[in-house]
């Protein structure tokens, strides 16, 4: 699939776009991904280098167990970072759920807002409509924070993910919002069951033609596969995470955020000279289709 961003062009369908994860809360669940605000500028300019696309810039934790941080305060850290690292040439995407923070943030140069809520606040959406920049609309049960605390039982978790984001995207197209990305929400609100359910059904999710999110670093559903607690403190996660984004590009995906962007470059690398090796005199066909035939033997 072909992005665009900013102008640029960005062709997804052999390597997705990198976006690396710059975490200004001090209550993120991956405590070695914190960043203070005076080193978040040097933090990104190291993420870029390790092949980092976008840099996603939050200061607010979804986690059950993170304090509320001020809506002034974290406008004030938001607006600080966001413009530093506009300055580094970069594409910033801001990860906020409070209209106030996206849009203190896209005046400062970010051009993606990563909405957890789905922008089910009316003056996010307006926002959105005012600056036309890139909505990343997420599924989740419940609110941030408290995300856990909803009913977690799906009858068909692939189906109500796919109309949810179906519904989101005709949603913001009536207000002319056409450049919007999905994200089906790994790990918010759902069982271990059904975030593997999910990632086998993202070549369904292909069937709304837009650009797919996954963000499942580090999460703690990886930690239950391994059986090792869903603690999102393991450095284990590391191997699951960049498998589970290894197969998610396979099936779909465009887009991986990610806490270790030099590592899932690395795999991403690796991939692509395995098979440009394989498929270097086969334009016929999917770059990726020859490996994903191995795969479903």
């Amino acid at each position: 699939m072909n992005l665009k961003i900013n102008n640029n062009v960005y062709d997804t369908s052999k390597k997705p776009l990198l976006m690396g994860i710059l975490n200004l809360s001090i209550d993120s669940p991956v405590a070695n991904s914190v960043i203070s605000v005076d080193n978040a500028v040097q933090r990104a300019r190291s993420l870029i280098n390790d092949g980092a696309d976008i840099i996603d810039i939050g200061a607010d934790s979804t986690s059950s167990l993170s304090e509320n941080i001020s809506i002034e305060k974290e406008v004030g850290i938001i607006k600080e970072v966001v413009k530093g690292i506009s300055k580094l040439g970069a594409i910033v995407s801001i990860d906020t759920w409070k209209h106030e923070v996206a849009e203190s943030a896209i005046m400062a140069g970010a051009s993606i807002d990563n909405d957890v809520t789905g922008f089910r606040d009316e003056k996010m959406i307006e926002i959105l409509q005012k600056n036309q920049v890139i909505a990343v609309a997420m599924h989740m049960r419940g609110i941030p924070k408290k995300h856990y605390e909803v009913n977690q039982k799906y009858e068909y978790v692939d189906v109500e993910i796919f109309n949810y984001l179906k519904n989101k995207i005709n949603h913001l197209k009536n207000y002319d919002i056409n450049e919007v990305w999905i994200d089906p929400g790994f790990g918010f609100g759902k069982s271990t069951q059904d975030n593997i359910s999910l990632l086998y059904s993202l070549n369904k999710l292909r069937q709304l033609k837009k650009p797919i999110l996954i963000s499942a670093s580090r999460k703690g559903f990886l930690g239950d596969m391994l059986g090792i607690g869903t603690s999102q403190k393991s450095n284990q996660l590391l191997d699951a995470t960049l498998i589970f984004n290894l197969f998610s590009f396979l099936l779909g995906a465009d887009i991986l955020r990610v806490h270790d962007v030099k590592n899932m470059n690395n795999v991403m690398k690796t991939l692509y000279a395995l098979v440009d090796f394989m498929d270097k005199n086969d334009e016929s066909q999917n770059y990726y289709s020859r490996l994903i035939n191995l795969l479903n033997r």
